[in-house]
């Protein structure tokens, strides 16, 4: 535990936090009901510091759909990340393969090369 943690709550699409101020954004069951998952992983993406981390977990039952749930699959989701800038660096399902799981890092800027 880091007692210089601190914790923010916020609409995924419209994130509190300042540019580049969070070392890692967690969600938990909650991306199907985002209104918009790439402007939402695009916040996830524009908070976090250069190597910063995401972890977000969510369920994938394809049922789920018949619910209006707005359900991602694997590879819509590491789209999102790869398209706002993030590398997935793992994504495995688990227990009864319900949940997925996913780890993005945000990419270090680059070094600029002086001439």
């Amino acid at each position: 535990m880091n007692p210089q943690a601190t914790f923010k709550v916020g609409f995924a699409e419209s994130l509190p936090p300042p540019d580049e101020s969070a070392d890692i954004v967690v969600s938990s069951l909650s991306f199907h009901h985002w209104e918009n998952h790439q402007k939402g992983i695009h916040e996830i993406a524009r908070v976090l510091r250069p190597k910063g981390l995401l972890c977000l977990a969510d369920h994938n039952m394809l049922l789920s759909k018949l619910w209006r749930e707005k359900v991602q699959s694997r590879k819509e989701i590491q789209t999102f990340m790869v398209k706002a800038g993030l590398t997935v660096r793992r994504s495995q399902r688990l227990g009864l393969r319900f949940v997925l799981i996913t780890l993005a890092q945000k990419c270090a800027p680059s070094a600029s090369i002086q001439s």
